[in-house]
Order: structure tokens, then sequence, then C-alpha cells
């Protein structure tokens, strides 16, 4: 559905339940054909009212649940309440002609990093046009292996290896591999990033993806390790709290650089940009550093 008429329709269905616009447009996500809806206390009681304006008004949509709890836990998820629709968790998204299968309860995923997702895979993509070249990748969180799709659909010679320790991603991601034709392109590996990359990609990569905002930093050691001897790009998430008058990039830059210093590695931030506002002072924050490792470590 185009964005502005699906907002029409979220502001038609909060105007008929005296809501404020802003309060759903806001906390409402649309994976597929599932609407998962944040919604804050004053819609508690209005919840299941809401779920059924959804589907009555957006016919794509099957299957309403309210996110009840934050995202925690090493697989990244969250408790669900289903309100409305068909009784089922597991739907297709689309993103750049990538069909990807997600279950809403049991794997971490978020439409909202389309547009990094987008960045990155450009990025990969441009560096191929400029040196004819592919470049070796490794995706230390890949979840359902949506980054590690996007950029396996943009470009034509890189290969990526894409991890996941949560084995029902883990399944669902080898699945999408498998649907979108591309397991000449991506590598499907079940188990921690940080003992995989000591025993099998050690000096390997040429580019580290880290989209895991909540640890990523604590992970840049391994990250490292996994460079090729001449370097390569890192690109990273990382969540930061921002006070006012702060800014977001500058406060995350700083967390990141105290890290690598003390990792003792030549590096260059390339770019950073704020990914989205996730709470009140809260945001998550990308930044592409190209680093060279310590090479006695």
């Amino acid at each position: 559905m185009v964005a502005t008429r699906k907002v029409r329709l979220i502001h038609k269905i909060a105007k008929k339940l005296n809501l404020r616009d802003l309060e759903v447009t806001k906390r409402l996500d649309i994976v597929g054909d599932v609407v998962i809806l944040k919604a804050p206390e004053a819609l508690s009681e209005s919840r299941f009212q809401l779920a059924r304006e959804l589907l009555q008004e957006i016919p794509r949509i099957k299957v309403v649940y309210r996110q009840s709890s934050p995202v925690s836990g090493d697989y990244r998820l969250r408790e669900l309440e289903w309100l409305a629709g068909e009784r089922r968790s597991i739907t297709t998204y689309k993103e750049h002609g990538c069909l990807v299968e997600v279950d809403v309860q049991k794997d971490y995923f978020s439409p909202r990093l389309a547009r990094e997702r987008t960045i990155i895979a450009t990025q990969v993509k441009n560096r191929e046009l400029a040196t004819r070249t592919g470049e070796y990748i490794v995706n230390m969180f890949a979840g359902v292996g949506t980054f590690s799709l996007r950029i396996a659909r943009e470009s034509s010679l890189s290969k990526i290896f894409s991890i996941d320790v949560n084995p029902d991603a883990f399944n669902r991601m080898f699945r999408n591999v498998l649907t979108n034709k591309m397991l000449n392109r991506i590598i499907c590996v079940y188990g921690d990033a940080t003992s995989l990359v000591e025993n099998l990609l050690r000096r390997r990569a040429d580019r580290i993806l880290m989209p895991l905002p909540e640890k990523a930093i604590q992970y840049l050691e391994p990250a490292l390790r996994a460079l090729k001897n001449e370097g390569g790009v890192i690109n990273l998430q990382n969540f930061v709290y921002a006070g006012k008058g702060n800014s977001p990039i500058e406060c995350s830059r700083t967390l990141l650089q105290t890290k690598l210093q003390s990792l003792d590695c030549d590096y260059e931030i390339e770019d950073e940009r704020v990914i989205r506002s996730v709470g009140p002072g809260w945001y998550q924050v990308a930044h592409d550093v190209r680093a060279m490792p310590d090479r006695s470590k």
C-alpha cells in the first residue's frame, strides 16, 4: 500500500475512534499482512476496536497484534497480544524484490530499517562498480536474512556469510535464501558470531555488518578479527541516549571511538546517521567505519 494512502486511512480510523492521529501512526508497524500495534495506555481500552477497524479499512491486513513488552533477550523478541484477524504469526514481507518470511513472535524484524538496508546495499553495489570485484561480507547478526538478501539482490559479485544464533530465525533465513534463489551468494550459518569468527572467519572479510544496536559496540573486537589484514568497512548500529540539546550522532560517536581506541586499531568514520528515534531521548544510530585491525591480535 502506498504510504500516503495508509496514513489517510489511519487518520480516518483515529478520527472515528476519537484518537489523536499521531498516537496511532507512530505506533503501528506493518509486516507483510500483519500489523503490530504499539498501543499506549490511552489506547488500552480501545485496542480491540482499533484492530477491527484496521482489518476493515485496509483489506490486505489479515492479523493485528499489540506489542505488550519491550524487545529483550538474546533473540531480541517481544511479547505480542493477538487482537483481531487470523490466528497466525507467520507472514511474508516484500522489500525491493526480496520475499522475506517472518514469524513476528519468534524472530526479530523491523520494517523501519528498510532505508538503512538500502544504504548498505548501495554501498556494496557502488564498490563493485568502482573496483569490478566483489566483497566478502560477514553479517554477524543476520536474523531472517533481510540485510543479506538486499545486498545480494542489489549487487552481483559479493558473497555474504550470514550468521544467527536464534534457531527459528536461522531456519527462516535459510528458507528465505532458497526462495530468493541466493544460495550461490549467501552462506547461512547457525551459531554464535564470536566463536564462528574465531574458528572460521578470521581475517577473511572486506565488510562486517553489525545490525545489533544493543550490543554491537561490545562485539567490535571479534568484528575487527574478521577483517582482512588490509582492513575493511564495519557497518554498525548503536542505541544511544541523547538529552535535550545533545546530538545523538555525537553521543554515539563518543562511545564508538572510546571502544575503537581501546582496541588499538586505526580507523576512519566514513559516514554516520540517525536511523530513527526509539523512545524519549533514545535513538538508533548507524556508523560506517573503515578500520585497520591490529594484526597481532
